[in-house]
């Protein structure tokens, strides 16, 4: 069928071909006339199958050393995003002892992140589809790096209700978290041991989340007051997000 490469996209249901054959009949020239009729004839009309220009002609992934540094990002984001979502179990009970708040309040606020959270991953495959894991990565970074460290401006200014706001929409800005790594996964990774690899620093990433805050956070509200715990994770974040 030739050589080049293939990019293949299963949620818009394209294929698309480029790069410059090494095969018969057209050995160096960008045509891949034969692998476009079999793969259309193969997989049907619900698949559009073409050919990309030419000067599009690059290797889906980046050097080795750039691939290194987009897992180490990518980890990096993991842990800054997920870290202060399980970090609010322990700030909360400073927030509410310092502020005298409710249990109805306390149980608003424990709710509040999830109940943003659990309304944007139904958008966050055709919002990243659209823009990209990159963008909504970095979305997602910037917008939970400020509204953390704006939390203790929202408890003096506005209470428990706008606390609540604010965590809600940390909720929706993380929602697309999954549907982002997939898609930079996908271009970034090259299949083989060297995936393997990058998943398993992902997950090592995800459930150091837990560790971190369940060691760091307590330890900052006692030195600090709950608000020091926000601006160390916020302004950590902020800094992941200028290194993103």
């Amino acid at each position: 069928l030739g050589g080049g490469w293939c990019n293949h996209d299963a949620y818009l249901r394209t294929v698309e071909f480029y790069g410059r054959s090494q095969g018969y009949p057209w050995e160096g020239e960008p045509r891949h006339d034969i692998a476009v009729e079999v793969c259309a004839a193969a997989l049907g009309p619900d698949f559009t199958v073409g050919i990309k220009d030419d000067a599009e002609a690059e290797p889906p992934h980046g050097s080795a050393a750039a691939r290194g540094r987009m897992y180490a990002l990518m980890a990096g984001c993991i842990l800054g995003l997920k870290v202060v979502r399980a970090a609010f179990p322990s700030i909360i009970p400073f927030m509410v002892a310092e502020n005298s708040f409710s249990d109805a309040q306390q149980a608003s606020l424990l709710s509040s992140f999830w109940l943003g959270y659990a309304t944007s991953p139904l958008l966050g495959a055709p919002i990243v589809q659209k823009y990209g894991g990159k963008g909504i990565m970095t979305v997602a970074m910037g917008s939970t790096g400020v509204l953390t460290a704006l939390l203790p401006l929202a408890a003096r200014s506005g209470g428990a209700a706008a606390l609540s706001a604010i965590m809600v929409a940390m909720g929706m800005a993380q929602g697309p978290l999954a549907p982002a790594l997939s898609e930079l996964n996908r271009v970034w990774m090259p299949l083989g041991t060297e995936r393997i690899w990058a998943q398993r620093a992902q997950a090592v990433a995800h459930h150091c989340t837990t560790l971190i805050a369940a060691w760091a956070t307590p330890r900052l509200c006692t030195i600090g007051g709950w608000p020091l715990a926000c601006r160390v994770y916020g302004y950590s974040g902020l800094g992941l997000t200028l290194l993103w």
